[in-house]
């Protein structure tokens, strides 16, 4: 992890490793199992409806833009991003585009961590489909 810039947590996401292609989705989903987060909220603007959100912790202005870039292209869905402090934070709110990188990071995957993969499916309303997938839970 060292050699690919992953290692000390000030160097991380300095440059991007050369991946390929057919392990993008994986590599998105360990980031997202490091440093993100699936949380509803009530918005006083919508009275009491839930809004779900995606977020994703980068360090870099280069990680922020490949992930934006990558998945407006992909997916054809737009995070936004705010920096607080020295860490930028890329966003999604939209249900159907929450649901398409829902699909994007988990489809046939086997290896994931178990408790955002579950918020991820009760935010959407996935709770009751089956799991088919063998889940392994990263954090034990």
């Amino acid at each position: 992890m060292e050699r690919l810039g992953y290692g000390k947590k000030q160097q991380r996401m300095q440059r991007l490793p050369n991946i390929p292609k057919n392990l993008i989705r994986h590599f998105l989903r360990g980031l997202f199992d490091a440093d993100g987060c699936v949380y509803c909220t009530q918005s006083r603007k919508l009275g009491s409806l839930p809004r779900g959100r995606m977020e994703l912790s980068l360090p870099h202005l280069e990680a922020v833009n490949w992930w934006i870039q990558y998945f407006q292209t992909t997916l054809g869905v737009q995070f936004g991003f705010s920096r607080d402090k020295s860490i930028f934070r890329v966003s999604i709110g939209n249900k159907s585009d929450l649901r398409k990188v829902y699909d994007f990071l988990y489809l046939d995957s086997e290896i994931f961590l178990e408790r955002k993969h579950r918020k991820f499916r009760d935010l959407l309303g996935y709770d009751d489909l089956p799991t088919t997938q063998m889940i392994y839970d990263l954090a034990a």
